[in-house]
C-alpha cells in the first residue's frame, strides 16, 4: 500500500495533466513535468499562472534556468528574431482557450496536440523527449503537419 504523500503526489500529477492550466505549488509542477508529457506542455502555454516558463521580462520568459521544461533548442529559438511579436508555443498575439489532448508516448518521445480556441480552431502538436527523467517539450507544428516546425523559416502561422 502506498504511504498517503505518494497518494497525493499522484492526485496532483493526474490534476495537472487534465488541465489546460496548471495547478500550483513547486513541488507539484515540478513533479508533473517529469512524470507526464501533457504536464509539461500545460507549464508552456499562455496563462500557466504558476508556471516556471513566465517572467517578469522579455528575457526571462522560457528560460531553462527558471525551470521552463523546453530543450537547449527552443529556448534559442523561443528567443530569435524570427518569432518576434508572436508567441512561440501557441504562434498567437492574443489570449485563446487552450485545450490540453492525450499524449503519445513512444519510448523516449511523444506527442500533445493542443487545441486553440480562436473563431476558426486550429491545432498544435507539441513534440517533446524525455531526458533525465524529465519531459522536455523540444517543437512545435501545425495540425499534423511537421514541415511547419517552429524551427523552420519563415516560422508559419497555424490556423489561417
Amino acid at each position: 500500500m502506498s504511504r498517503p504523500h505518494e497518494r497525493l503526489a499522484a492526485l496532483l500529477i493526474f490534476t495537472v495533466a487534465c488541465t489546460s492550466t496548471p495547478q500550483p505549488t513547486p513541488t507539484a509542477v515540478a513533479t508533473a513535468s517529469q512524470a507526464d508529457p501533457t504536464a509539461a506542455v500545460a507549464l508552456v502555454l499562455p496563462g500557466a499562472p504558476t508556471s516556471p516558463c513566465r517572467g517578469t521580462s522579455p528575457d526571462e520568459v522560457y528560460r531553462r534556468a527558471r525551470g521552463c521544461p523546453i530543450t537547449e533548442r527552443l529556448e534559442q529559438r523561443a528567443h530569435s528574431s524570427a518569432l518576434a511579436g508572436m508567441n512561440p508555443m501557441c504562434r498567437c498575439q492574443s489570449a485563446a482557450q487552450l485545450d490540453v489532448g492525450t499524449a503519445t508516448v513512444s519510448g523516449t518521445s511523444a506527442t500533445v496536440p493542443v487545441t486553440v480556441r480562436t473563431p476558426t480552431p486550429y491545432v498544435i502538436t507539441f513534440a517533446l523527449v524525455s531526458r533525465g527523467g524529465q519531459w522536455l517539450v523540444d517543437d512545435t507544428w501545425c495540425g499534423n503537419d511537421q514541415a511547419t516546425t517552429i524551427h523552420r523559416d519563415p516560422v508559419v502561422t497555424c490556423g489561417r
